[in-house]
């Protein structure tokens, strides 16, 4: 868990499928710690819990399929934290690797301010206006929601 301002969440670093171009794709996702979900009938709907792919730039220049996060290491920048990922692929039976590192300050900016969404997990992902009361957003008292 790592404290980022005032909020207390927790992230996930992780890799997913993607099914539409057989690739695989590294992945940081957040939770708030205090997310108890919704009133019901909305505790299957609200969640805090969002993500957003791991790109590192000059590495998957190199290689045309993602490739998943193979470690990580938490460093202090100042009053920043930040994140270094080691990512490797395997290409023409030749082993690389690369390091690369991503500010959580910028994963926050990223989390909040992303016009993207999915309205069930087998959906493509769409771009619309989000309302106040979206994913990663901490709810305080339950009748914040309604």
């Amino acid at each position: 868990m790592i404290k980022v301002g005032s909020k207390m969440h927790a992230y996930f670093w992780f890799y997913e499928d993607d099914q539409a171009k057989s690739q695989v794709h590294s992945a940081v996702g957040r939770i708030c710690r205090s997310d108890m979900g919704g009133p019901r009938p909305y505790q299957n709907v609200w969640t805090s819990f969002v993500k957003s792919r791991l790109k590192c730039s000059n590495f998957d220049k190199i290689i045309s399929t993602a490739s998943p996060v193979s470690g990580r290491y938490f460093g202090l920048k100042e009053s920043n934290t930040v994140v270094y990922a080691i990512f490797k692929a395997v290409l023409a039976n030749l082993s690389i690797s690369a390091i690369c590192a991503f500010d959580l300050t910028r994963m926050t900016e990223v989390f909040q301010t992303s016009s993207f969404y999915r309205t069930k997990t087998t959906s493509l992902w769409n771009e619309d206006t989000v309302s106040k009361y979206r994913a990663g957003n901490l709810l305080h008292h339950f009748s914040q929601f309604f």
